[in-house]
C-alpha cells in the first residue's frame, strides 16, 4: 500500500471480504470492493467506491471517483426515498403523525428493487483501465480491459475493451487501437504476467510489443500469481 491515508473499508452496513494483490497504492476514500488487482492505484479524500465486485491490475483511477451510489425509483409517485426506504425507523413520527405504514414502504421498496433489478450485479472494472478525475459509474456496469474514461464522465452503460469514452452520459469516442491490435491484446492478457514480461520491451510501440509478448508467452512465460492480503469485515487479515 501507499503512505498513510484515511481509508474506510465498507460503506454503511456493507463490508465485504476484501482481497488485495501486491503491489497497490491505496489512497484515501471509502471502499465497498471485493478485490483489487496488482499495480493499481486509486483513491482521494472524496473517492467513493461502492458496489464494486473487482478492480483489475494496472488500473490508474483518478481522484474523486464515485461508483454505485444509491438510486431512487422513477416509476413510482415520488422519487423521495421515504417511500421506499427505512424512514419509519429514522423518523418514526412521520408515520405515526401522518398515518403512513410500513406496508406502504415495503410495497414501494419492492417496486424500486424491480426497477433496479438489471443493476443488481456489482460493478466490474477490468485491467489497464484509466479513469479521469470525478468520473461517476452507475451500478451494474462492466468496464472492459484497456478502457479510458474521460474526466467528469457519467458512465451509464458497459464500456467495451480498449474504448475511449467521455461525456454525460459517456459515449464511445474511439478505440485506442485498431480492432486487430485490440483482439491480440485481449488474447494475450499481458497483465496476467506482471511487469516481468515487459522487461526490455519498447512499450511505446504496441505492435512491436505484441510480437515480443506473444513470443514470450508461447515460450512459456510464467503468470504473476502473488499471495494476497485478505481483509475480513472485522479488520482481521491473513496472507493467502
Amino acid at each position: 500500500m501507499g503512505g498513510p491515508a484515511r481509508v474506510k473499508l465498507g460503506i454503511g452496513t456493507t463490508r465485504p471480504v476484501l482481497s488485495l494483490e501486491p503491489f497497490i497504492q491505496f489512497r484515501a476514500g471509502a471502499y465497498d470492493v471485493r478485490s483489487i488487482g496488482a499495480f493499481t492505484y486509486l483513491g482521494s479524500e472524496r473517492s467513493y467506491y461502492r458496489h464494486i465486485d473487482s478492480i483489475g491490475r494496472f488500473c490508474s483511477l483518478g481522484p474523486d471517483i464515485t461508483t454505485g451510489a444509491a438510486e431512487h425509483s422513477t416509476s413510482t409517485l415520488s422519487t423521495h426515498s421515504m417511500f421506499t426506504g427505512q424512514w419509519n425507523r429514522t423518523w418514526p413520527e412521520l408515520f405515526s403523525d401522518f398515518g403512513l405504514t410500513e406496508e406502504q414502504t415495503a410495497v414501494g421498496n419492492a417496486a424500486l428493487q424491480a426497477e433496479l433489478k438489471h443493476k443488481a450485479k456489482r460493478i466490474v472494472i477490468g485491467n489497464d483501465v484509466w479513469m479521469g478525475d470525478g468520473v461517476y459509474v452507475s451500478r451494474g456496469i462492466t468496464i472492459g480491459d484497456g478502457a479510458v474514461i474521460a474526466a467528469r464522465s457519467v458512465v451509464t452503460k458497459d464500456v467495451p475493451p480498449y474504448a475511449i469514452v467521455g461525456g454525460i452520459p459517456a459515449k464511445v469516442i474511439r478505440l485506442r487501437f485498431d480492432e486487430e491490435t485490440v483482439s491480440r491484446l485481449l488474447n494475450i492478457r499481458w497483465w496476467d504476467y506482471g511487469p516481468a514480461i515487459l522487461a526490455g520491451v519498447d512499450w511505446s510501440s504496441p505492435t512491436d510489443c505484441l510480437d515480443i509478448l506473444e513470443g514470450r508467452i508461447n515460450a512459456g512465460a510464467k503468470k504473476y500469481r502473488p499471495q494476497c492480503l485478505i481483509v475480513q469485515p472485522d479488520d482481521t487479515f491473513e496472507i493467502r
